[in-house]
Parts: structure tokens; C-alpha cells; sequence
């Protein structure tokens, strides 16, 4: 029996750090882009390999946690997926999903100003064939959904109806990319989710609505779910909205800042563990902030991840405010 199963992604990520004023941040149309010189070779001061994907951090920041937690996805039959199993066997989080053939692959781009630009190869992740799933396996409290596209998605909307229908509980953290096909799109998921985790952007592109009004943005999310809407913004901190409309604001602590790779899967396994947990909403949004800013301190998404024992203490010291009103 899991705790969680985590569908998702699958990747090896690489970090290439360039010089010094190799790289140039444009402002357009109100979003900063990375700009590089064409028709020149740019010299890489540093290059970093570590495995990574969505489905890989959020399981592995569940199993540190001390959670039993599962991969579900498809990894290719070579030299990355191989590094990938192992990495999975070392954190001590079961896979059962599908082979294929090339796993998936990520280039971290410079970090500006402590953000990041990534270039994605889905390879297998995009290819999870709901035929080949096997429901046996799915003995779990919680199902994880994290960003998936093509076959893999149409799986995923599968599965989300199959959980509820077996008394899983559904837990959803899209990306902007899957936060683009709209609720119409992603309502077979939204419909049976009891958490749903995204950052601002996310739900604003979700709910085609820009707005700094965080109060409405979240109410709007909430009537699309049945379960608790979650909000993550930056240094602004993290709203929360459960089932009796409680509206909670968690405030994030100064830390020395080093990449935000990462940052919004250990906030997930943060908080859905204090949710697995039975920790009440003010304790999970903890638990999520503590993981997720303990992260951002390291370069890669798992270097960082608390474990059981660090999160404790964590707790133990954590004096943030957070505010709760009723809407």
C-alpha cells in the first residue's frame, strides 16, 4: 500500500552556467527573456548533470518525508533512464510504470536574478498508454497528477476518474503548458481533484484572468474543484482555500536565494505530505514553504528536500505568520 503515486515526468536535467556577460535580459511585452549573441560560440563555465522531472521530485520530496511513494511514468531503455531507475532505487521510491524508448531531457539555462529558463524534451513522458497501466498497482491514499501532455494526458484524465471511483484521493499540480488547454479541457481531472496546487501565473492562464486581486483569483479556482485550491506566489507567500471556505495566507521567510528550480514540487510534497499526514491546513502550508525554501538554497530540485527528521525540527522553530479569515 503507497502513500502516494506520483504521474509524471522523468528527466536528466543539465545546468549550464555561462560567463559573466554572456547573457542579456531583454523586457518584452512586460516579460524579461534571456537574450543570446547569434552566430557566436558562448563558453560554459560550469555544467551539472542531475536527474530531475516533476514525477521524480515530488516522489522523491514525498519518500524523504517518510512517505511510501511510487513513480508512475515511462522511462526510456538508455544510458539517462538507467541513471534515472537508480536514482529513484537510492531515494527509496517504487516505480511502476512503462519502458520506452528515449527518456526525457531538460537544459537549465542561466540563472538570472535567481530564476531560471528551461528548454524541455518530453521524449517518454508524453507517451504513458493507459492500457498499459496496471490497476493493481494503484493500492495508494493520494494520486499525484503532475504536468503531462499527449498520450500521457489523456491517461492521466483516465486515471483521475478511475481513482475516485475507487476511493483514491487526487491531488493536481499542471504547469502553465497544461494550464494553457483551459478547465473545459482539464475537467475530468479538476472534477475528482481534492488538491489543487498552482502558482499564480498557473491559475491565472487556467482561468483566462489577470488579476492582482489574489482573493477572487482563488475563490474562482476553488469553484472549479470540489477539494482545497492552493496558490503559491513567490515571496508574496501561499493562499490556501479548503472545502469550508477558510482562507488562509502563509507568509515566506528571507533565505539566501541560489535557483528556483524545483521550488513548486517541494512545495507540493511539502504540503500533500502534511495533508497525507492529517496535519491541519496552517501545519501543511509549513511543511510546503519549509521544503520549498529550503530548496531554492541549492542549485537542482532535490538538493535541499528535507527529510522527516529536518522537517520536524523545521516545524519545531517555524514562527511565520499565517493569517486565516473566513470568505
Amino acid at each position: 500500500m503507497f502513500d502516494v503515486i506520483c504521474m509524471g515526468s522523468a528527466t536528466m536535467d543539465v545546468f549550464a552556467k555561462t560567463e559573466a556577460g554572456a547573457v542579456d535580459v531583454l523586457k518584452n511585452k512586460g516579460k524579461y527573456e534571456l537574450a543570446y549573441p547569434l552566430g557566436e560560440k558562448i563558453l560554459i563555465k560550469d555544467l551539472e548533470f542531475q536527474i530531475g522531472g516533476g514525477g521524480v521530485n515530488t516522489s522523491i520530496g514525498f519518500s524523504k518525508l517518510g512517505l511510501h511513494s511510487a513513480l508512475l511514468g515511462k522511462i526510456g531503455k538508455d544510458v539517462n533512464g538507467l541513471k534515472i531507475f537508480k536514482k529513484l532505487k537510492e531515494e527509496n521510491v517504487a516505480y511502476i510504470g512503462d519502458l520506452g524508448k528515449n527518456s526525457g531531457y531538460s537544459v537549465v539555462l542561466d540563472a538570472v536574478e535567481r530564476d531560471r529558463t528551461i528548454l524541455v524534451y518530453k521524449g517518454e513522458n508524453s507517451n504513458i498508454d493507459y492500457k498499459n497501466i496496471d490497476l493493481k498497482k494503484l493500492k495508494t491514499k493520494y494520486v499525484l497528477f503532475g504536468s503531462l501532455m499527449g498520450k500521457s494526458l489523456i491517461s492521466a484524465k483516465k486515471l483521475a476518474v478511475y481513482c475516485k471511483k475507487n476511493n483514491i484521493r487526487v491531488m493536481f499540480n499542471p504547469s502553465s503548458y497544461l494550464a494553457k488547454k483551459g478547465t473545459r479541457n482539464l475537467k475530468n481531472i479538476l472534477k475528482n481533484c481534492d488538491i489543487l496546487v498552482l502558482n499564480k501565473e498557473e491559475a491565472e492562464i487556467l482561468l483566462n484572468k489577470n488579476t492582482d486581486d489574489i482573493k477572487n483569483l482563488i475563490k474562482s479556482l476553488k469553484k472549479t474543484i470540489p477539494g482545497i485550491a492552493v496558490i503559491t506566489d513567490g515571496r508574496k507567500g501561499v493562499y490556501v482555500l479548503d472545502t469550508e471556505n477558510n482562507y488562509y495566507h502563509g507568509f515566506t521567510t528571507k533565505v539566501n536565494i541560489k535557483e528556483t528550480t524545483g521550488a513548486g514540487d517541494a512545495f507540493v510534497s511539502g504540503f500533500g505530505t502534511g495533508i497525507i499526514m492529517k496535519k491541519s491546513i496552517k501545519d501543511c502550508i509549513k511543511m510546503g514553504l519549509c521544503n520549498s525554501e529550503s530548496v531554492i538554497q541549492y542549485y537542482g530540485a532535490q538538493n535541499g528536500l528535507l527529510t522527516r527528521k529536518q522537517m520536524i525540527i523545521k516545524i519545531k522553530k517555524d514562527r511565520r505568520k499565517i493569517v486565516l479569515n473566513k470568505i
